[in-house]
């Protein structure tokens, strides 16, 4: 597996200090992802560093994603068959004390269906 370093060493913001900013907010980012910008940066100049990165006029998210496409493009070059699959079901597996069924919904597919199950827990797919 490729590190978030490796995958962002050709980030080119148009400064060097702001490709390494990137990279460093970037890689704490990437260590803690369901992390706020404030919990990820940890004290108050890592977080005003952020944010002037994010409100920099050379920096947007086409620029800092550019890297990401072009190895992922090399990457799937490299295989014979790449799968691109796209899920988003969501599943919530909280048990209602009430509950003894499963909801299935998916859009376009009319109402949601009941189905008895135990453990209740509900699929939502968009």
């Amino acid at each position: 597996m490729i590190s978030l370093a490796e995958e962002l060493q050709d980030i080119d913001l148009g400064d060097q200090r702001l490709n390494r900013r990137a990279r460093r907010l970037l890689e704490k980012l990437g260590s803690n992802p369901s992390a706020s910008i404030p919990v990820a940066c940890g004290g108050y100049r890592e977080i005003k560093a952020a944010y002037r990165l994010l409100s920099n006029e050379k920096v947007d998210a086409q620029k800092i994603l550019e890297p990401h496409y072009a190895n992922t493009g090399e990457r799937m070059r490299k295989q014979s068959i790449v799968l691109c699959i796209q899920d988003t079901t969501e599943l919530d597996l909280g048990c209602p004390k009430t509950a003894s069924t499963v909801q299935i919904y998916c859009p376009g597919s009319g109402p949601r269906q009941q189905i008895p199950h135990c453990p209740p827990f509900n699929i939502l797919g968009h």
